[in-house]
């Protein structure tokens, strides 16, 4: 109990000391782009060995989504963890993509950044599935998602995940330009 308040009273702490701080929507760039970064940090946690997941979701230059929690079961690999991970953001992504439906607006593929090469041949190919079948079938949503044209997956190299802040526990200098850039 104790531990939790300390923790607590460090989260107020911080917010109070950076109050000023916000999300600017300026007008530079295309306003109507949404794109999606998802990293997975395969079984950080010590104790029952579950991976992170993180996503952001910018519009134009501005954050309108993010998430960071722990996946819901062990994963057996990095590309299997960053996989489920990335279904977690296309549902996301599908959801945005049937309000802007709803409203009206027609929009293309929606641009889904990764890290993992694995997880993305995973999601294209779905002849590999097969040997995937100990993931969860909710997590084939991926691939349905990018046959029907509402994802489309991009490489991002490590260095240039926005998503790391959400995920892995960051140096000062790294959890500082990660802020900078969401």
């Amino acid at each position: 109990m104790e531990e939790h308040l300390q923790k607590a009273l460090y989260i107020v702490r911080y917010f109070s000391f950076f109050q000023d701080l916000c999300i600017l929507y300026s007008g530079h760039g295309d306003q109507n782009d949404l794109c999606a970064y998802s990293d997975t940090d395969w079984a950080d946690d010590v104790e029952t060995s579950r991976s992170t997941t993180g996503y952001a979701i910018f519009l134009g230059n501005g954050i309108v989504s993010w998430l960071s929690r722990r996946q819901q079961q062990v994963m057996l690999s990095s590309t299997e963890a960053e996989y489920c991970g990335m279904t977690e953001v296309a549902k996301q992504l599908c959801w945005i993509c049937n309000v802007y439906e709803e409203l009206q607006f027609k929009i293309g593929p929606l641009p889904l950044c990764v890290d993992n090469q694995g997880a993305m041949f995973l999601a294209s190919n779905p002849a590999q599935e097969g040997q995937m079948k100990h993931v969860c079938m909710t997590d084939y949503y991926i691939h349905e998602s990018m046959e029907f044209g509402e994802i489309k997956l991009y490489y991002v190299p490590t260095d240039q995940q926005f998503t790391d802040i959400f995920t892995k526990n960051l140096g000062k200098e790294k959890f500082e330009d990660g802020r900078r850039s969401l």
